[in-house]
């Protein structure tokens, strides 16, 4: 009956011991998912900030921009519709500085910027400059001011921040549909011979 006893003992020990192993083990599993889960969010987070600061800029240079056009084509309207003076010589000099030096870099800082944000996105930004650059073409160069108005409203239609940019694209199938001439991205190489 002794080692009976003690067969048994040893048995439950035994037990209890690959258990106790098992419930430590599925611990340490459980324990490393949780970290590896923490650290992706955590990595997520930090592309997140990163990703929003540079969408930011760009849109704030993009605001700048309209800003310093708008006082040009307003400028214009006011000296040939209504004959006044909105815009000294100085401040439309500085206007007109401000919107070329922006104009010269947005293209680029919009490329740069496709490593950030998606096809959607990029796109309808492009669909942006464009409008806006043939409001400029048709308000400025061409002086048509009734259409003022017109590009405001487009402008604003397109314009949202980022949080309504990818229900918009989602539920607004025009847009997307949209074939973009990108032929200017492939460039033939000159024929040597």
């Amino acid at each position: 009956m002794d080692a009976e006893f003690t067969q048994k003992l040893i048995l439950i020990f035994f037990e209890k011991g690959i258990l106790a192993i098992a419930v430590l083990a599925t611990g340490y599993l459980i324990t490393r998912s949780i970290e590896r889960i923490k650290q992706n969010e955590s990595f997520k987070n930090e592309i997140t900030k990163v990703r929003i600061e540079r969408i930011t800029k760009f849109y704030d240079m993009f605001s700048e921009q309209e800003h310093w056009v708008n006082r040009i084509m307003n400028h214009f309207y006011y000296q040939k519709e209504k004959n006044e003076l909105y815009l000294t010589e100085q401040e439309f000099k500085i206007a007109t500085e401000e919107a070329n030096k922006i104009s010269k870099k947005i293209g680029f800082e919009l490329n740069s910027m496709r490593f950030w944000i998606n096809d959607d996105i990029y796109w309808h930004t492009v669909a942006q400059l464009e409008l806006f650059k043939d409001a400029q073409s048709e308000i400025i160069e061409k002086g048509n001011f009734e259409k003022i108005n017109d590009f405001k409203l487009k402008l604003d239609t397109l314009r949202m921040n980022i949080d309504k940019l990818i229900p918009y694209l989602k539920s607004n199938q025009e847009l997307k549909l949209v074939k973009y001439d990108r032929s200017f991205m492939y460039k033939k190489a000159p024929n040597t011979v």
